[in-house]
Formats: C-alpha cells, sequence, structure tokens
C-alpha cells in the first residue's frame, strides 16, 4: 500500500482485478479506501472552512451590529441596576464598534478551535480504525506471528477435542483482537511494528518519519479534545497534526504491503473509492 499522492503509487497493479480477492485482501483494500476518503474529506473541509472565513465574518459583523445598536438605544431606559456602565462610559469604551468587534472575533475563533478539533478527531479516528484492521490482516496473513499473544490464554477441554490447533488459535485470536481494539492506539502501532517493520531502512513516504512519542502525544490532544479539558484552546497547526495521524496510517499500510507482498488492485480500488460517493 502506497501514499495516495503518488500519481502512479507503486503496489497498486492492473492485471489481476478478476482474481477473487482473500477476506485479508479485501479489508487492506478497505483499509486503503478509506484512508483516502477520509484524507479527502479533511482536505474539502479545511477548503470550503478557508474559503468561507471572511464572507462569515462580514456576515457576523452585521448581525451584532443590529444587535449592539438595539441595545445601546435602551440603555437610558434600564434600571441603573441592570447596566454595567452609563451611555457615556459604555461609548468611551469603544460602543458599538468594540463589542461588534469582539463578538466576531470570539465567534471566529470558536469556530477556528472547533474545525481545528475535528481534524483532529476525526484524523485520530482515521488511524484508529485503520490499525484495528491492520492488525486482523496481519493475524489472517500469519496467525503464527501473533501466537505470543494468546499462548498463555484459557482453552476449553471441548475445543480441543473437536477443533484442530489452528481453529484454536484463530478463535483465542478473534478474542484478543476486539479486546485489543478497546486498548490505546499505541498499543496496536506498538504490535504491527514488531511484526511488520522491515529490516534496515524503510521510508515509503516522502517526508514523513514514523515516531511514537508524536503518535502519544497527538492521543493526549485528542483526548484533552473529547474529554472538553482543551475546549477553546489553541491547537497549534492542526492541519500538519491532522496529515501525519492520517499519513501514519498509510505508514503502517505499507509496512504490511512490504511483509506479506500485499498489492492493490486498481479497478477494486475504484469499486472501493464509488461506495464513499453514495448519496
Amino acid at each position: 500500500m502506497r501514499h495516495p499522492r503518488r500519481s502512479a503509487p507503486a503496489g497498486v497493479e492492473l492485471g489481476y482485478n478478476n482474481l477473487t480477492m482473500t477476506q485479508a485482501e479485501e479489508l487492506f483494500h478497505k483499509v486503503f479506501a478509506r484512508c483516502q476518503a477520509g484524507r479527502a474529506v479533511i482536505s474539502s473541509l479545511v477548503s470550503v472552512f478557508k474559503a468561507g472565513l471572511d464572507p462569515a465574518q462580514t456576515e457576523f459583523r452585521k448581525q451584532y451590529a443590529q444587535i449592539a445598536e438595539a441595545r445601546t438605544k435602551n440603555l437610558e431606559e434600564e434600571e441603573p441596576w441592570k447596566l454595567p456602565m452609563s451611555r457615556e462610559g459604555f461609548l468611551q469604551n469603544g460602543g458599538v464598534e468594540k463589542i461588534v468587534e469582539l463578538a466576531t472575533c470570539n465567534t471566529v475563533n470558536d469556530a477556528k478551535w472547533g474545525a481545528d478539533a475535528a481534524l483532529v478527531v476525526f484524523s485520530h479516528s482515521m488511524l484508529d480504525s485503520a490499525l484495528s484492521d491492520l492488525c486482523r490482516i496481519s493475524a489472517l496473513i500469519s496467525p503464527r506471528d501473533w501466537l505470543p499473544c494468546v499462548s498463555k490464554r484459557k482453552v476449553d477441554l471441548c475445543d480441543v477435542e473437536t477443533g484442530t490447533f489452528g481453529d484454536l488459535l484463530r478463535r483465542k485470536l478473534d478474542e484478543f483482537l476486539d479486546e485489543l481494539e478497546r486498548d490505546p492506539l499505541i498499543k496496536r502501532a506498538d504490535l504491527l511494528w514488531a511484526r511488520c517493520h522491515p529490516e534496515g531502512s524503510f521510508n515509503p513516504i516522502k517526508g514523513y518519519k514514523f515516531d511514537r512519542n508524536t503518535i502519544q502525544e497527538l492521543d493526549r490532544i485528542r483526548q484533552g479534545v473529547v474529554h472538553g479539558d482543551l475546549i477553546g484552546k489553541l491547537i497549534p497547526e492542526a492541519q500538519e497534526k491532522s496529515d501525519y495521524l492520517i499519513s501514519t496510517a498509510f505508514f503502517f499500510g505499507d509496512m504490511l504491503s512490504e511483509r506479506y507482498g500485499l498489492k492493490l488492485s486498481y479497478m477494486h480500488m475504484l469499486r472501493y473509492a464509488a461506495t464513499h460517493r453514495e448519496p
């Protein structure tokens, strides 16, 4: 699996599109297609937000100006205890113009934070899902690679009597992988790294380098957003953080492609891409 920005990605072949895919190959294509669709959604969100920001600010200023003008007309008629300051004090402190500018600035900053938070959370969820599926793909292709994870699990004697070792291993691996989905994202990354990372230099994505500490930091940011601890607080370089998370999903897909010889079918990719465009 290769990075989606390449015009002719290595690993995508045209000559075997009519072959029946294995379960692992099917899931491999779905992971890649989901990540491509996710990156397209993020790009569209950023583009639309930027294009609409200036017109939105103009509209906000008009709305807040109308509200402020209406309120200031009644300042002298309000009971004194209801007023934060006199009409004269209000005008001396900037009056309607200052209120309009502050209200507009707050609204825009809230929207920017919401967009940045959405980028990080959505990209994190894409990576989380991809790593879970990539673990399953690895276990489907080479279950013995995952034997150490389940070797000490309890086994029902009835299962031993009626099933083969391969059946038992598959059942225990399914249980383990279901549980693994609830574990921290970094644990899945570590397990895949241990089983699939090639020896020597491996840099399939230009400009990208996997860093475990960066993933953990982005995971903490995602938790802060979801639990409300970071509401309204600046998320520096949110778009770059989002791109790093999605690129990490492609990077691990590349590792599996290298480890197990997985390829992508052009026609199958078109079919999966179409499913993400259904109305």
